[in-house]
């Protein structure tokens, strides 16, 4: 009796032990479909490898950026079911993730710097114009430019951000809330490249190729050199 009773509390505190560590697991990553969670790309350097199956051997389907957001449906053997763009869908090694309190509108965002380009850019740069961060009379292209970076530095400054000037997903989901501020300080002159536009630049050096750089510069401001000045109307760009 005394053997069976024994065996009897063995058994019960496997269980309860069991059922304590799947709990912690699902706290820090979801188990299966019904706990979806948020979480956040955070690999050493580069990239992180999406995969067809949930093995570090399996064909590499996409890649996501580091510091990007996507949802996670489950985890099997070290790897989490990610959703990807067009509903389609992918593993990742468990250990690259971080889960966020962020809710799902941060997915709609990817990450942007300087040289980027897109109809998201301008999103970003007419919203900034909104706050304040922009002059009114100032036009809005599709780069990420240097102009740009400054701004992004102004806006994360002013709400308390990091002041790299990267919109991050998680800045973007902040810019396009209620909760951003706006611009309370005075709006940073951009700085041209050099004084007195492409003539004086040919001033001071006198065997710069200006015809070979137009060229491999299409569209380029040759006063500001893409930095932003009066003359492209800060942009950067000459149409």
């Amino acid at each position: 009796m005394k053997r069976i009773f024994v065996k009897y509390l063995l058994v019960t505190f496997l269980l309860i032990t069991c059922l304590t560590g799947a709990a912690l697991e699902s706290e820090a990553m979801p188990s299966d479909n019904s706990s979806e969670q948020i979480c956040q790309v955070t690999t050493l350097k580069g990239q992180l490898n999406v995969r067809s199956k949930p093995d570090a051997r399996s064909t590499i389907i996409a890649r996501l950026p580091n510091h990007s957001f996507v949802k996670v449906l489950k985890q099997e053997n070290g790897f989490c079911q990610v959703e990807l763009d067009d509903h389609q869908f992918g593993w990742v090694a468990a250990e690259f993730l971080t889960p966020s309190e962020l809710g799902a509108e941060v997915l709609d965002y990817r990450p942007l710097q300087f040289g980027s380009k897109g109809k998201d850019v301008e999103a970003l740069k007419k919203r900034l114009l909104d706050l304040g961060y922009y002059r009114q009379n100032q036009a809005m292209s599709d780069t990420f430019n240097t102009t740009c970076v400054i701004r992004v530095k102004l806006f994360q400054k002013i709400n308390g951000l990091e002041e790299n000037g990267i919109a991050s997903p998680m800045m973007q989901a902040l810019l396009f809330s209620p909760q951003a501020k706006k611009n309370s300080e005075g709006i940073p002159a951009v700085k041209r490249a050099f004084p007195g536009g492409r003539m004086g630049k040919m001033q001071q050096e006198d065997e710069f190729d200006w015809d070979q750089f137009a060229r491999e510069n299409p569209g380029i401001c040759m006063c500001c050199l893409g930095e932003g000045c009066e003359c492209c109307n800060y942009t950067g760009r000459i149409n």
